[in-house]
């Protein structure tokens, strides 16, 4: 694996995408789980930015 590349950042990161993608399709298709997937799609990507910052501090060291 690349430098500088974390497996579970990024595996998160395309959650918080797949969260995303599914409250717009859910807020199209009128049903009402899209405040679901959005503050699903929310934690996953502030999840993934600690981990991010978290793994950068330790590299720099």
């Amino acid at each position: 694996m690349a430098e500088g590349i974390d497996k579970k950042t990024i595996t998160g990161f395309c959650a918080a995408s797949l969260f995303s993608l599914l409250s717009v399709l859910s807020a199209v298709l009128s049903s009402e789980y899209f405040v679901f997937y959005l503050v699903l799609a929310q934690i996953a990507a502030f999840l993934s930015v600690a981990r991010a910052e978290k793994v950068h501090r330790s590299r720099e060291k």
